[in-house]
């Protein structure tokens, strides 16, 4: 006769991780939606590097940083940082895109987000001057 609980799953182990320690440890929170992204087509910020300037690409991650410093021109731009368990990809929200997006941009965890990769240096990566629904 079995005695005691099953193993959890792994999703509901991260789910755990995620409620109890605000981090996940066994694996990515992401994993569990990498069959779907990848069907999508979503590039990974390891992969960013070797993306052509001007290209669209999707690039999906949890939020870990929203900034909106003061800007000279008085309009508000909006960085956002990912985190897809590959490394970091940066995007960059101008005023337009606020207007349509803003709520999405501050309250959710979870993001897809469409762009144009633009190149600012040798490594600069990526700008972001849209979102999905463009």
């Amino acid at each position: 006769m079995p005695k005691g609980n099953p193993e959890p799953s792994t999703a509901s182990k991260v789910e755990t991780e995620l409620e109890l320690l605000n981090m996940d440890i066994s694996e990515h929170v992401l994993e569990k939606y990498r069959p779907m992204l990848d069907e999508l087509g979503v590039v990974y910020a390891n992969e960013l590097l070797d993306i052509r300037g001007k290209t669209n690409v999707l690039v999906a991650g949890v939020r870990v940083a929203t900034q909106t410093p003061p800007m000279r021109s008085g309009k508000r731009v909006v960085f956002v940082s990912l985190d897809d368990g590959s490394g970091c990809s940066d995007a960059t929200f101008f005023d337009d895109a606020q207007q349509r997006c803003s709520h999405v941009l501050f309250n959710t965890k979870l993001m897809l987000i469409g762009g144009k990769v633009r190149r600012t240096g040798a490594k600069g990566v990526p700008s972001w001057p849209r979102t999905l629904g463009d």
